[in-house]
């Protein structure tokens, strides 16, 4: 009787296609047998409508007691992005924006990596005064409340660059902001955790995010944050690609979607080889090869663990 119910709740289908609701899936009815599912055990933009030997199960909420944990990609969220390239709300949870507020503009983006600390590159921030940036974190659709929850803006206290920082030039191409207070972890705001083995190699599942330059450009509205997919490729396809590449300071990766859809300061996001749900930082987005090529090059900054977590540890040095 109990697992009859259960199967009432959640939204039994007969005889012919219904569409789920958008906080539900449709799955065999021996999945939703407790009336919800977690969305992140299912493969991305699961099936939406149900024929008749299926449910339509509810997704499980967030739980608030995974605030501050290494992020999750949340696969499974609402709204949905409209185009294979388009983030669903709240799917990369460490995606950070950096605006000018002098100029109401958007610099690039960044990487929430603590609860008051985001990392970006050096050129997105250099010359910039820390009391007139400010980072966003939990947008998706510019100019738009589809979302239901709510950004946050953060002022800065202080920009630490990496010491060997040169402009220009990808090695050590890292800028700490220190945030001028806490953000709320929540579905949408997440902390993206460092790895602490290898950088990344071929074969490793990555992805990198952003708006676009004409989106930061303009600020343009109703922009939809991208993702793209990532081949990582070892050093030697790199230096054929990129002249002067350095894989002691680099990371490449080849991708079929415009470079300049997605922004500089953005996470080289990697799966967990130990937990595939969870992802990982391993680089950030600091140069690519053009616009217009059909598979662009990609160019990531390799982190400096150490110095980001001395940073963090002991702010008011440096």
């Amino acid at each position: 009787m109990k697992f009859l119910l259960v199967l009432y709740l959640a939204h039994a289908i007969s005889g012919q296609d219904t569409s789920c609701y958008d906080n539900e899936v449709c799955v065999d009815p021996y999945y939703c047998q407790s009336g919800t599912i977690d969305g992140n055990t299912l493969e991305r933009n699961y099936l939406y409508s149900c024929a008749e030997s299926g449910v339509c199960c509810q997704l499980r909420a967030w739980d608030p007691r995974s605030a501050g944990n290494c992020a999750v990609r949340n696969l499974n969220t609402s709204p949905k992005g409209p185009s294979p390239i388009n983030a669903n709300f709240a799917e990369f949870p460490w995606q950070a924006m950096i605006l000018k507020e002098s100029t109401k503009s958007l610099l690039c983006g960044g990487v929430i990596i603590h609860k008051n600390f985001v990392l970006t590159t050096g050129d997105c921030v250099q010359g910039q005064k820390s009391i007139d940036i400010l980072t966003k974190g939990g947008e998706w659709k510019l100019g738009s409340d589809e979302e239901g929850i709510d950004f946050e803006l953060v002022r800065l206290t202080k920009i630490s660059f990496h010491p060997y920082y040169s402009v220009g030039e990808p090695a050590y191409n890292l800028a700490l902001l220190h945030l001028e207070r806490d953000y709320k972890f929540n579905l949408h705001i997440q902390p993206l955790c460092l790895e602490e083995g290898p950088f990344a190699k071929p074969g490793d599942s990555c992805v990198t995010t952003g708006w676009g330059k004409k989106a930061l450009e303009v600020h343009k509205k109703n922009a939809i944050e991208h993702f793209t997919q990532l081949n990582i490729e070892d050093a030697r396809t790199c230096q054929q690609y990129v002249p002067h590449f350095n894989g002691d300071f680099s990371i490449c990766a080849t991708t079929n979607v415009d470079a300049c859809l997605l922004d500089f300061g953005s996470a080289l996001a990697c799966q967990d080889r130990s937990d595939p749900q969870k992802y990982v930082l391993k680089g950030i987005y600091s140069q690519h090869t053009g616009c217009t090529s059909q598979y662009p090059t990609l160019i990531f900054t390799k982190l400096d663990r150490q110095w980001i977590q001395q940073t963090i540890n002991r702010p008011n040095r440096g």
